[in-house]
């Protein structure tokens, strides 16, 4: 094969077209519509045709579809393990659609629901796991530039050309730094290419996806092209963070009662730790927690009192019943009181303390820069990273908030909600 000479884009291999959109809507609508649609028919003869089982089936369609749409736009975010996401995909689009038949009174067939929700669960689950047996990819990378950190990365199927060719393998994806000068003979290779139909990804936009991480170089790199993350969904967002604040206010008084008496025996001091914190837009704020540490006064000097708001592995300053309560994130319950006045959101960079933060700001560009949405109590770098604090994790957690205010939006929330509720169970990132 000539080198600039590439062939169409290769067929997927059977279990690869369980990656096509129209393949999983295709077989969505055999396996969550129509089937349980023919099974309602044999219970009950004649059933299909009226207008009870006719209107469900259009609402298991409605529903079908917003689950496949969730479930892809999980699918965009790194780290993200497909089979996780099945679940809550369709729990959350069933749900809308049976709460729209709810209000409007409309007549359904509550076992076609619950057998087209079954389906697309069922379907979903084997899409999972046949997909990824199929989908494996090879990265074929052009030598020039900044490509040290792919040599690094021992988890990928990779290889670096000596020449401008490409083998057209299924699944094959090309690799350039596109900022780096590669001469006229590979640039023509790069676009033949991508002209062909394969995927040809800068170096950048890859280590972004594969690690969740944005090293921000210049602050419009956004998703927008501007300084400012969307602001319709940060409206949105404020919306949301006040009706559930409002909802949970029950649980921080229930929180209270119980552990408030808890801490009191555990060590002398107050029940509720307030610290000064740095939050949207820079402000400056008291953040609520139930006091996991023993109580000591507050140091006088600046290096003293930065060496204080870092909380170090195995630090001695928490008590016994504080590790509990960092491992199970309860020490957090008290936020929701800041998320209700609007210094906090659920789910945003974590707010450091403010002797932190100014430390950090002189040393890292750029820093100040994630003050531009709201703080939360759980965020990308959290579950990603847990927590940190000196200045090297530091800077590597900065990249994780520049994602999340890149890639600013519900469906990243959703994500990061849901992997929340694992580091919960599991403890990640607690000290």
């Amino acid at each position: 094969m000539n080198m600039l000479t590439l062939p169409t884009r290769p067929v997927l291999r059977p279990f690869g077209l369980f990656q096509s959109p129209g393949a999983q809507v295709l077989g969505g609508i055999l396996v969550a519509v129509l089937l349980p649609w023919l099974v309602a028919g044999l219970i009950k003869p004649g059933a299909m045709l009226s207008d009870n089982e006719t209107m469900t089936a259009m609402g298991c369609a409605a529903a079908l579809m917003i689950g496949i749409y969730i479930f892809r736009r999980f699918d965009l975010f790194p780290g993200v393990r497909r089979f996780a996401y099945v679940i809550p995909s369709f729990m959350t689009s069933y749900a809308i659609v049976f709460a729209v038949f709810f209000f409007l009174r409309l007549d359904y067939t509550r076992l076609m629901f619950v057998l087209s929700f079954m389906g697309s669960i069922s379907l979903f689950v084997m899409v999972c796991r046949y997909s990824r047996a199929s989908t494996s990819q090879r990265f074929y990378i052009v030598p020039f530039g900044n490509i040290q950190w792919l040599r690094e990365r021992g988890d990928l199927d990779k290889l670096f050309l000596q020449e401008p060719y490409f083998p057209g393998e299924p699944n094959a994806i090309l690799v350039a730094d596109l900022r780096a000068d590669h001469g006229e003979m590979w640039e023509r290779f790069i676009a033949k290419v991508a002209i062909a139909g394969f995927p040809v990804y800068h170096t950048k936009q890859l280590r972004e996806s594969l690690e969740g991480r944005v090293e921000i170089e210049h602050l419009s790199e956004n998703s927008f092209g501007s300084l400012l993350p969307n602001l319709n969904y940060r409206n949105i967002k404020r919306g949301c963070d006040l009706l559930a604040a409002a909802c949970l206010l029950p649980l921080v008084a229930i929180s209270f009662v119980i552990v408030g008496p808890l801490i009191k025996m555990s060590s002398p001091g107050p029940i509720l730790f307030r610290q000064n914190r740095v939050g949207f837009r820079g402000r400056q704020f008291s953040v609520l927690k139930y006091r996991t540490m023993t109580w000591q006064p507050e140091p006088n000097s600046d290096d003293d009192r930065i060496e204080a708001a870092k909380t170090k592995t195995n630090d001695v300053r928490v008590t016994k019943l504080g590790k509990v309560l960092r491992r199970t994130r309860i020490d957090e319950i008290p936020q929701i009181l800041n998320v209700l006045m609007g210094q906090m959101s659920f789910i945003g960079p974590r707010p450091e303390a403010v002797p932190l933060a100014e430390y950090y700001e002189e040393r890292l560009s750029h820093y100040n820069y994630r003050h531009i949405v709201r703080p939360g109590i759980s965020g990308w770098a959290q579950i990603n990273q847990g927590h940190v604090a000196e200045l090297n994790e530091v800077q590597e957690k900065l990249h994780y908030d520049f994602y999340y205010i890149k890639h600013f939006s519900a469906w990243l929330d959703m994500v990061i909600a849901l992997r929340t509720l694992a580091t919960m169970a599991t403890g990640f990132g607690s000290k």
